[in-house]
């Protein structure tokens, strides 16, 4: 379908992912909790007579200015096929790796002039600490955070906050993540998500020691006061919001409210459904407390991301996860640059997911535009 006289120019959306990523939509991974937005997002492309492409680093030929099997979806005959492109016209990073050849990939693109969506990897969770610390309007959401050097550090912190949560400072899906409990001088727990949930129990904090070496493996790590989170049933509940540019403006596409497994220290393997039918629902607020709740987290929302902007520049979508304690107040959990929209989905279903990828085309022309000088502007 070509554009009309009207609209702008075509975009060439290129996906920058892993050869895994990219094998999964090739091969039609439907149940894959990241195929269906890839597939929402290259359909409502062609819609719109724009154009995606998927490549991963080994495919892309910068001398040649030329991506060499780029995986695309034809609209009319539902299947994925390869051919060789352009560079694109704006990437849109979904790769998490950081070896020498994807720094490579992304500064012959920065060279190019060629602009991006998402320009960080992932958010080092102690570097992200430190920068929002830094930012006033921002310092008041961030639970107290210490970078873990040794063993002592996580012994004077959890006598001081009794519960703490370790969590690797690059990690997703809550895979590196250990919630430890002081019980008393005789009795700490400890639990993580892997395959299944594990909780484990020791008698000496010094027993602690072992666990906590096999489980990160000299990884960065950092410490973090556990947040008194609301419950449900027994259950932890946080939340998972999408905050996306449509150009100068941000928009709130979802914010998804996430009901844990019973002692499970993460809320990944979940139930989710839209904050406003949580909060209605689930905990009774009458419908004047769920304006009230959701407008005060709207004003958080977007102070973290533009302070997110500021402290590593301008972004095109950001998955915040935050938590509500007891009392009401709201606390940042962590920031994700690459969201796999999984709650998201389970809370707003494919037409949300359609809307979202309509936000991240309405970017990329955004950027195509003047591009130059709009992206210039940005980092400013």
């Amino acid at each position: 379908m070509q554009g009309t006289e009207e609209q702008s120019a075509p975009v060439r959306l290129g996906v920058f992912l892993s050869n895994a990523h990219k094998m999964i939509l090739k091969r039609k991974v439907k149940d894959h909790k990241r195929y269906r937005f890839m597939e929402l997002l290259a359909s409502e492309a062609a819609k719109a007579g724009d154009t995606v492409i998927f490549f991963s680093p080994e495919d892309v030929v910068m001398g040649e200015n030329i991506i060499k099997n780029a995986l695309y979806y034809d609209i009319q005959a539902k299947k994925w096929k390869l051919m060789d492109s352009p560079l694109p016209t704006v990437v849109y990073e979904r790769i998490y790796t950081r070896n020498g050849l994807v720094t490579k990939v992304r500064r012959g693109f920065k060279g190019k002039g060629i602009p991006s969506i998402n320009n960080q990897a992932s958010f080092d969770k102690y570097d992200t600490y430190k920068k929002l610390q830094g930012i006033e309007k921002a310092a008041p959401y961030l639970p107290p955070t210490i970078n873990v050097h040794s063993f002592n550090d996580i012994r004077r912190f959890l006598l001081k906050y009794k519960t703490v949560y370790l969590k690797k400072v690059h990690s997703s899906l809550g895979k590196g993540v250990v919630k430890v409990q002081y019980r008393n001088s005789r009795s700490f727990e400890f639990s993580h998500f892997r395959s299944r949930l594990r909780n484990r129990s020791v008698s000496n904090m010094n027993k602690l020691k072992r666990p906590l070496s096999q489980f990160f493996k000299k990884k960065k790590f950092i410490a973090q006061q556990a947040i008194d989170l609301i419950t449900l049933n027994g259950c932890n509940v946080d939340f998972r919001a999408e905050v996306q540019r449509t150009g100068e403006q941000i928009t709130i596409g979802g914010i998804a409210a996430r009901v844990g497994l019973k002692r499970s220290p993460i809320t990944v393997h979940s139930t989710a459904m839209p904050a406003e039918i949580f909060f209605e629902s689930e905990l009774g607020y009458s419908e004047k407390k769920v304006k009230e709740v959701v407008d005060e987290i709207e004003a958080f929302l977007k102070t973290i991301y533009f302070s997110l902007e500021e402290a590593y520049g301008n972004f095109g979508e950001i998955g915040i996860d935050f938590g509500i304690d007891n009392k009401g107040r709201i606390w940042l959990i962590e920031a994700n640059s690459k969201s796999a929209k999984v709650s998201f989905e389970k809370s707003y279903g494919q037409d949300g997911l359609k809307e979202n990828a309509g936000n991240l085309l309405k970017y990329a022309r955004y950027l195509t535009e003047g591009s130059a000088e709009k992206n210039e502007a940005m980092h400013l």
